[in-house]
This record gives structure tokens, sequence and C-alpha cells, in this order.
């Protein structure tokens, strides 16, 4: 079973990092870096997400994250 997340890296307003995670994301992700900045810019920029570090303040990076499990049998 084959996973993939999308994780979006944030500095919060007293310089710590956050990071977001969305499941399953679309395949094109090359062809989405802009809805990607816009999404971050909307975060950042409204101020939609406050965590105990502060508000999300800065876009620091943006990570594919793949994850393959394969089960094993039992007898």
């Amino acid at each position: 079973m084959d996973s993939i997340k999308l994780q979006l890296v944030f500095e919060t307003a007293n310089g710590r990092t956050y990071s977001l995670y969305i499941d399953n994301p679309i395949s094109s992700l090359d062809e989405a870096q802009e809805d990607i900045m816009n999404f971050a810019d909307a975060i950042t920029t409204n101020g939609v997400i406050s965590t105990k570090n502060g508000k999300l303040a800065l876009l620091k990076e943006v990570n594919i994250i793949s994850r393959t499990v394969t089960p094993v049998e039992m007898e």
C-alpha cells in the first residue's frame, strides 16, 4: 500500500516550525505549484492557523512524502 502526503513547512510568529500535511495530493504537483503558493500565502496573510507558537508567518519548504507499506503474511 502506497501513500503520498504533501508537507508544507511554515515558520511561526515565534520563529518555530509547523508542518501541515495534506493526504493524497493531486498527482501533477509540478503543475500545481502556483496553487500551493497561493494556498500558503492565504494561510499566512489571513492568519487562519494559530499554533501554541503563534500564527503561521512564512512558508519555508514544500515536500512530497511517499511511503510504501508491505504487509507480511503470518502463518
